[in-house]
């Protein structure tokens, strides 16, 4: 059961984001030039994010475990018009079940997964009297939402979810309406599909050319992009690309339809077949349409700003050991598409 709401006057811009990784961060950078007070509930202190811009936004920085709310996070909630759900597929059900009773029943509540079929219905049960919305930001939000793309899914009608897609747009975003049908069926298959032929890329790498930079020192300009591409992902969190990856019900998995792929361009090969090779080609050109120019273009440019990466190595010695690269943790990050 909902608290008593408290007057609207009092909470019209009060927002609470649960989860200050990147994603969070770039929320509250989106809402607080519009005058939205904001909230953020985090488990890491809040010394681990000196340096974040987003920072500076905040009302107040609460140290907590959503799932066990504290008097403070009790009174953030029951003060709030928003509540942004920033954190990882794994932990959203729980946390909002914990923070449902201490909402105002006419509280807006924003979720971002990356996959709404597994989820979104156990969440609305949660809190069936709330209006939620549920976004999906189509890029790593170090990328900045200027230019990019964020999913807006099935949107529903209430006056702050108006205020919230203002505010996206202009972040300089641009806003892309979906149903959640198109969102689990079309967009995440064709990120998991990325996702896969990179990873494929990367793990493949290694049975051919067994040093990076030897790669690198002859990898032509396509081939540096794919590894730079490939080494994004590698260093990103683990739990996104592995939440992507799962089909939706009734579709086959991304990773086997590029399977098939892999396969009619082995069968071309193995039956010596130009022709088959050619047929192949001119269908893909086919699918690009009138996009094939503008598409070949930009590959132009991507490809004239991959930049020399090589650097001359070191002269080995017996005391030097290979640097190890450092990782940093990412918990609700969402990758760039």
């Amino acid at each position: 059961m909902s608290t008593t709401p408290t007057p609207p006057s009092s909470r019209s811009k009060q927002a609470v984001i649960v989860g200050f990784g990147p994603v969070g961060q770039m929320i509250a950078s989106i809402l607080a030039p519009h005058g939205w007070h904001i909230h953020a509930l985090d488990t890491r202190p809040r010394v681990s994010f000196d340096g974040a811009e987003a920072l500076s936004t905040l009302e107040q920085y609460l140290e907590v475990d959503a799932r066990q709310p504290t008097p403070a996070t009790a009174a953030a909630l029951t003060s709030c018009s928003l509540v942004v759900l920033a954190v990882p597929e794994e932990s959203a059900l729980e946390t909002l079940e914990a923070l449902a009773p201490l909402l105002p029943a006419d509280a807006l509540i924003v979720e971002t997964l990356s996959r709404k079929d597994r989820l979104r219905a156990h969440l609305a049960a949660a809190v069936p009297e709330h209006a939620m919305l549920s976004i999906n930001p189509l890029f790593h939000p170090g990328l900045g939402p200027r230019g990019n793309r964020i999913a807006v899914v099935a949107p529903v009608t209430h006056p702050t979810v108006t205020d919230v897609v203002s505010c996206i747009e202009d972040a300089g975003a641009r806003v892309v309406f979906l149903s959640a049908r198109e969102h689990d069926n079309e967009l995440v298959a064709v990120q998991a599909l990325t996702h896969s032929a990179l990873l494929a890329f990367a793990a493949s790498l290694p049975h051919i050319v067994a040093d990076v930079d030897r790669c690198l020192e002859f990898a032509p300009p396509p081939t540096r992009l794919l590894m730079a591409l490939a080494a994004r992902v590698a260093s990103g969190s683990p739990e996104t690309y592995w939440d992507i990856q799962g089909a939706a019900l009734g579709q086959p998995p991304a990773r086997d339809i590029l399977a098939n792929a892999l396969a009619r361009l082995d069968d071309d090969l193995a039956q010596d077949s130009p022709a088959s090779f050619a047929q192949s080609l001119a269908e893909n050109q086919s699918w690009f349409s009138t996009r094939l120019a503008s598409l070949t273009d930009l590959a132009k440019t991507a490809l004239g700003h991959t930049i020399d990466t090589t650097a001359p190595r070191p002269a080995a010695s017996d005391d030097q050991t290979p640097a190890t690269p450092s990782s940093k943790e990412d918990p609700d990050v969402h990758d760039d598409h």
